[in-house]
């Protein structure tokens, strides 16, 4: 009752290859995994890492509270649009994506840990094709998601107000009048792409393991 059952102190993998990422490769790290963190004084961490720099995890357990940080940066937006196409049409074309998640999670019995977390996603020098809007270059947009569910299969969630919030700093505001009261129909609902394979399918399996 005074300690967990299982605790592995330390844990490294390095060089770590990743199907959906064959071009790079990773470190996990970790810390004081246990079976039940919460009767032990020191942290449970895990650090995932690729070597090139564009993806990165890290996760805290410490006093009754889990943290999470996601990011990646340089995806290809062509990547993740086709998996993002409503009837054939792709929401963005050309460029490269950033992305940037930060927050606490929360903890179900049943479901594991549970994200209900601000996702920011920029896109450079790429074309923009909403909701059947005309297409519309933008050397620099940040669309500002929401994401939740289960950290092994989490759903993005879109502010409509946001979003024309954010064509309008953009520089287009024809885009914004096009699509501000439609947005939700985009984004609404659908499974995390891209990354999910490279990094939170494979977090989301040690977590829940």
């Amino acid at each position: 009752e005074l300690a967990p059952l299982v605790l592995v102190k330390s844990l490294l993998f390095e060089n770590v290859s990743v199907a959906d990422v064959p071009d790079d490769a990773f470190d996990v790290t970790a810390s004081n995994l246990s079976s039940d963190p919460a009767l032990l004084s020191e942290p449970m961490t895990m650090s995932v890492k690729s070597r090139s720099g564009r993806y990165a995890f890290e996760f805290k357990f410490v006093d009754g509270k889990a943290e999470m940080a996601l990011g990646v940066k340089d995806i290809d937006a062509d990547t993740v649009g086709a998996q993002l196409a409503v009837g054939g049409q792709a929401p963005m074309q050309g460029g490269k994506l950033d992305a940037q998640l930060k927050g606490s999670l929360g903890f179900d019995a049943v479901q594991g840990f549970l994200l209900d977390l601000p996702l920011l996603v920029t896109l450079r020098n790429t074309t923009l094709s909403l909701y059947g809007a005309q297409q519309a270059p933008v050397e620099s947009f940040t669309l500002p998601l929401g994401l939740r569910g289960p950290i092994t299969n989490p759903r993005i969630s879109l502010d409509d107000s946001k979003l024309a919030d954010s064509l309008i700093a953009a520089g287009r505001k024809e885009l914004a009048d096009q699509v501000r009261s439609r947005a939700d129909a985009l984004l609404k609902g659908l499974p995390v792409p891209g990354a999910g394979g490279a990094i939170g399918g494979a977090v989301g399996d040690l977590l829940e393991g």
